[in-house]
């Protein structure tokens, strides 16, 4: 359990690095910048669900790390970057196809069962 924990948080340390380094113009930033937000926040969710085994309120845990994302977002403008909305909603999506991914997945196991 504990090594599930420590994967989530090295996961949220790296995201937020990674949000938070001056990184701006470069080609790789406008050619694949919201599926890495869609991706990297989505993965990020499944990591958060894999390290607490949410069964309840994932809708609560979902907010919150959108919540997260977009604290982030704002204190990019403390290292030279911008607040981008379009990262916030990507981000969001990303979290959002997570949720439906597990619970699709969660739907499945159990019609199987």
């Amino acid at each position: 359990m504990w090594l599930l924990r420590l994967q989530f948080l090295l996961w949220l340390a790296m995201a937020t690095y990674l949000s938070l380094m001056a990184v701006e113009g470069t080609i790789a930033e406008a050619l694949w910048d919201k599926p890495l937000h869609l991706f990297g926040w989505g993965g990020l969710y499944i990591s958060l669900q894999l390290a607490f085994r949410l069964q309840g309120p994932v809708l609560i845990a979902a907010v919150a790390l959108l919540a997260y994302s977009l604290v982030v977002e704002i204190l990019q403008a403390s290292v030279g970057r911008t607040f981008s909305l379009l990262d916030v909603l990507a981000n969001g999506c990303g979290i959002a196809l997570a949720c439906i991914s597990l619970a699709a997945l969660n739907w499945f196991l159990k019609k199987k069962a």
